[in-house]
């Protein structure tokens, strides 16, 4: 996740993210528990950059880590 985030802020600045931010999706889907949201939502609401790379945590939730 920290690889994916990292790519996404230096492409918001208009940079070119480091050769190890280029990671492959996980195998199997991760979703952590979530105290408000069930499953479903937390996937609804995951942004795509994350959906793709199979980790699924709300964007509400990344703006306020």
């Amino acid at each position: 996740m920290l690889a994916i985030l990292t790519a996404v802020e230096f492409k918001a600045a208009g940079e070119d993210p480091p050769e190890w931010t280029k990671v492959e999706p996980l195998p199997d889907p991760w979703i952590p528990d979530h105290p408000f949201l069930d499953r479903d939502e937390v996937i609804e609401q995951t942004p795509a950059y994350l959906a793709r790379a199979n980790i699924f945590v709300p964007a509400r939730d990344l703006s306020t880590a």
